[in-house]
C-alpha cells in the first residue's frame, strides 16, 4: 500500500480504529506528509493496534496534536515502523510519544527519528514511544526534540516494570529530562551533545544490525 498524503494517512489510522491490524500488510511513504491542518486529529494512542510493516522511507510526518488523553504518530505496534521522520508538536494530558504509543512483544521501531515537542500534562512522556516491553526492539532511532511532563519522561522511552525492551543504538541530545529509575540500557551510553552529521554516520554504520531486527529487511533497504 502507497501511503502518498495525509488523508492516506488518516485513512490508515481510521481503518486501525475499526480493529483492523494489517498483519503482514507493506505499506512505503512516498512523500512527506503534513498533519498539521486536520481539525480533529490527535493519534490513536491506545485505541489500536498496528501489525504491518510501515517504511516511511526517510519522509516526515509533521503534526500539531493538541487534544485530550494520549497522543502520539502511531499506536500500539507488533509489526514494525522503519525509516520515519516526524516533526512539529503533540500536546495531551495522557502518554504522549513521538513515534508511536508503544512497542509491543513482537514490534520493532527502526531507523526512526523524532523532532517533536512533546508535552503531557498528566502522563508519561516517552521521546520515541511510551513504552517498549519485553521482547520488542527499539534501534538506531534518534530523538532531537524536546520533553515536558508533571509525571515521568525518557528521551527514548519511558521503561516501567515488565517492559523493557531491547535498545540498540539510540541517540538523543544530551540534557533531556529522565526520569531517575527510567534509563533504558544503551541509552545513556548514546548521549549526544548536538545534532550534527556524527549522528547520521553513527546510526549508518549499524544498519545491519538494525535490519536483522525486522525479519525481512536489508541494510539496504533503511535509510
Amino acid at each position: 500500500y502507497r501511503v502518498t498524503s495525509a488523508a492516506d494517512f488518516v485513512n490508515l489510522m481510521l481503518m486501525l480504529s475499526t480493529g483492523e491490524q494489517y498483519s503482514g500488510k507493506y505499506f512505503i511513504q512516498t512523500a512527506d506528509i503534513d498533519l498539521s491542518p486536520i481539525s480533529g486529529y490527535n493519534g490513536l494512542g491506545a485505541s489500536a493496534t498496528f501489525g504491518g510493516r510501515y517504511d516511511g522511507c526517510g519522509h516526515k510526518i509533521n503534526v500539531n496534536f493538541n487534544g485530550g488523553g494520549d497522543g502520539c504518530v502511531f499506536p500500539y505496534v507488533t509489526g514494525a515502523v522503519m525509516n520515519v521522520v516526524t516533526t512539529g508538536s503533540i500536546r495531551g494530558s495522557g502518554i504522549i510519544a513521538g513515534i508511536a504509543r508503544s512497542v509491543r512483544s513482537t514490534g520493532a521501531i527502526v531507523n526512526c527519528a523524532s523532532y517533536i515537542s512533546l508535552v503531557s500534562t498528566g502522563g508519561n512522556t516517552g521521546g520515541i514511544v511510551g513504552s517498549n516491553q519485553t521482547g520488542a526492539v527499539i534501534m538506531n532511532c534518534f530523538f532531537g526534540g524536546s520533553l515536558s511532563t508533571s509525571s515521568e519522561t525518557g528521551p527514548i522511552n519511558v521503561w516501567y516494570s515488565g517492559r523493557a525492551g531491547s535498545f540498540n543504538y539510540n541517540y538523543y541530545i544530551s540534557g533531556l529530562p529522565n526520569s531517575t529509575g527510567n534509563t533504558n540500557n544503551g541509552q545513556t551510553e548514546n548521549e549526544i551533545s548536538a545534532i550534527t552529521d556524527g549522528v547520521a554516520s553513527a546510526l549508518n554504520a549499524t544498519r545491519a544490525g538494525a535490519a536483522s531486527a525486522v525479519n525481512g529487511v536489508s541494510a539496504d533497504d533503511l535509510c
